[in-house]
């Protein structure tokens, strides 16, 4: 197969570096430059990608209580502010959102538990009582190294 190498050519089907023109440079044309079925470019914000990393954060740190709630509300707070600035909720913000959500609620369920565990006469004897063992083992421990 013996093919002629591609040869540009402009809207009237000539080769244009054999034109004549007045001008001392024309600039090339190379394509249509608009695609209408390309798929639009995507758009985030920093708003976006705080929501997400806050989002698994608090999730994370649910367990901490208070640590975990606060940083799942704020991811909350940044999907929203996220999805009006774009007008729309892109990946990012969804799933900072969604984990948002969830570490907002084990975070509120750790923290309910922490006050009400805290507040118990019962609990804070049974805290004395694990802290008394446990000196009393580490005198014993340390009486033992010394001999």
């Amino acid at each position: 197969m013996n093919q002629e190498p591609y040869t540009p050519q402009n809207q009237n089907g000539e080769n244009p570096q054999n034109q004549q023109s007045n001008h001392y440079y024309t600039a090339p044309e190379y394509g249509r430059g608009f695609d209408p079925y390309a798929p639009p470019p995507a758009r985030t914000t920093g708003f976006s990608i705080a929501s997400l990393i806050l989002g698994i954060f608090g999730l994370l740190c649910c367990c901490f209580g208070p640590v975990g709630l606060i940083c799942s509300l704020l991811a909350i707070v940044f999907a929203a502010i996220s999805r009006r600035r774009l007008c729309l909720f892109d990946g990012m913000s969804t799933a900072g959102l969604i984990l948002g959500i969830l570490g907002a609620v084990a975070g509120l369920y750790m923290t309910f538990s922490y006050v009400v565990s805290f507040s118990d006469p019962e609990f804070w004897a049974m805290y004395e009582e694990i802290y008394a063992e446990m000196m009393k083992e580490m005198e014993n421990a340390a009486f033992r190294l010394l001999r």
